[in-house]
């Protein structure tokens, strides 16, 4: 019996083949000629470096990519014949294969990153979408006609400058007409003093028109390229003297985000007292009547009325406790408000039916709604539309309440009443457009309305929940003219609520309590059914 004790043979790996080819082919070659090829490969290996970490410095590059084609050019007329040899023998041509595979592979790896950043994709999947662009950015950014830079002036180490960075590349991504630089003002003070920055800034220009931004947030970058892109600036009063929600107040009740948000958009804010003023005035692109509850003086009436004649704009958001004289204003242009505040209990906020909700499907088709998602309306009255409004109007209802709903007209009790209560579906807001007859004719102009049973929804405690400010910022949009502004715009980060209709959360209940304990129990049963 023979025992053979020769070793089992092993099958070379690509890199071990690699290994050997090398080792052959060095050793053919002389110490100069290597080092030669060394100089080369160095000097090409420090050009790509220097192109793509120093682009000034690109001219320097070419210097060295010539000194190292130089050195490797000599390398190779130096060996000629043992390159020759190298690749075409039998032990070269498993090496020649093996570098070529590799060089196949490091190809594929840089040719798909290449794809990948020409090709630029994001995708966000946190639910609110917090770190992509809003709607309204990315349509104003493809809607860009001229070039507009942004310059961040910040030292390299402010503790913003990468967040900054990270949202001026996504507007980079999405306009090629959008590009931006970082300036450190300590490094250099003469550009810092042409553009009189004193502290932390981000400029926008476009042209000649500057805006300086000190906030970060895409709302902020926003409003800037909206006002060096030269856009109008057009004016919105907000009436006051009525009990309205404040502007300028940060109380739940205030309309401070309000005021932000129009002002956002590209808006000039002021607001308007009637009892001085003797009409509104000529420069009022929309006057904005938020929730008054103390009654209007006759001339602050007429003041209205002759503005809505004369082809004026306005956003009236009215609560169930509105002032008589509101009611008489709306009456000439078909419109008739409430007595009362409405109750759903099928699409309402949990606990609460008369914290009203409304989704997608309760929308109507409109310029003002079509973006829209969730709105809700913390106290509401209805909005009725008149059997035969003028012919030179247009009335359009926006949202509707659901079939279980009704306008309740009892404040201590929340039941219905048959003939005393009226029954839904109710209209919950419209948008009017057309002309009345003035003391000088009919107005060549055509007036705009957009009229709400609710003003807290926009309050500074809702605004930013779901689409409330979408709604209140799209109607003063379509009120303006400006609907190419109607869009989702980006919201701060906050805690989010969880909306559930008196079906959702029954569903929730039971199957918390049931559903779940009785699968548990069903699968005890198979088991011990299988154990018999």
């Amino acid at each position: 019996m023979s025992n053979d004790s020769s070793p089992t043979p092993t099958r070379s790996s690509p890199f071990n083949t690699l290994k050997r080819w090398l080792d052959g082919l060095l050793g053919t070659f002389s110490a100069t000629s290597l080092v030669a090829g060394a100089i080369g490969v160095v000097a090409l290996l420090a050009a790509l470096m220097v192109y793509l970490l120093t682009p000034e410095l690109r001219a320097q590059a070419r210097t060295l990519v010539a000194i190292g084609g130089f050195f490797l050019l000599l390398f190779i007329l130096g060996n000629i014949r043992e390159i020759k040899t190298a690749l075409l023998g039998r032990r070269g041509k498993y090496g020649t294969n093996t570098l070529v595979m590799i060089g196949a592979f490091v190809g594929i790896v840089v040719l798909a990153n290449y794809l990948g950043v020409q090709n630029h994709r994001r995708f966000d999947v946190t639910a609110a979408h917090q770190f992509s662009l809003s709607p309204q950015t990315v349509r104003i950014l493809k809607g860009l006609k001229d070039p507009v830079k942004a310059i961040a002036f910040l030292v390299p180490d402010d503790p913003a400058r990468s967040e900054i960075d990270n949202l001026l590349r996504e507007y980079g991504f999405r306009s090629d007409k959008f590009r931006y630089e970082f300036v450190d003002p300590q490094a250099k003070p003469a550009v810092a003093r042409q553009y009189e920055i004193t502290e932390p800034t981000i400029v926008f220009e476009s042209g000649d028109r500057r805006q300086k931004v000190f906030g970060i947030t895409e709302r902020d970058f926003t409003s800037a390229i909206l006002k060096v892109t030269g856009v109008k600036q057009l004016k919105v009063y907000f009436l006051t003297g009525h009990g309205e929600h404040d502007i300028t107040s940060q109380d739940n009740a205030g309309y401070a985000y309000v005021r932000q948000g129009v002002e956002a958009d590209n808006y000039e804010v002021a607001t308007l007292d009637l009892v001085t003023d003797t009409q509104v005035p000529a420069d009022a692109a929309v006057v904005v009547i938020a929730g008054p509850q103390k009654p209007f003086q006759d001339k602050e009436i007429k003041a209205l009325d002759d503005y809505l004649r004369r082809g004026g704009k306005a956003l009236i958001a009215a609560d169930p406790s509105y002032p008589p004289e509101l009611a008489g204003l709306l009456k000439p242009w078909g419109i008739t408000l409430g007595q009362g505040y409405i109750v759903d209990p099928d699409s309402s906020v949990s606990g609460d039916s008369a914290t009203l909700v409304v989704r997608r499907s309760q929308y109507l088709s409109h310029a003002i709604t079509q973006l829209l998602d969730i709105t809700y309306y913390p106290s509401a009255t209805a909005i009725a539309v008149s059997d035969k409004p003028p012919q030179t109007l247009t009335i359009q209802p926006l949202a509707t309440t659901t079939n279980s709903s009704w306008l309740e007209t009892d404040s201590q009790v929340r039941h219905f009443d048959e003939g005393v209560d009226t029954k839904g579906p109710l209209t919950l807001a419209v948008a009017m457009e057309g002309t009345l007859p003035t003391d000088q004719g009919t107005s060549p102009e055509m007036a705009r309305l957009v009229v709400i049973g609710d003003s807290d929804f926009a309050s500074n405690q809702s605004f930013y929940d779901f689409s409330n400010g979408d709604l209140f910022l799209d109607s003063v949009n379509w009120l303006s003219e400006e609907e190419q502004l109607i869009s989702i715009r980006p919201k701060p980060p906050e805690f989010r609520r969880v909306i559930l209709n008196r079906q959702e959360r029954l569903w929730l209940q039971w199957s918390s309590i049931a559903f779940l304990p009785a699968v548990v129990a069903l699968f005890g049963v198979f088991s011990w059914w299988r154990r018999r």
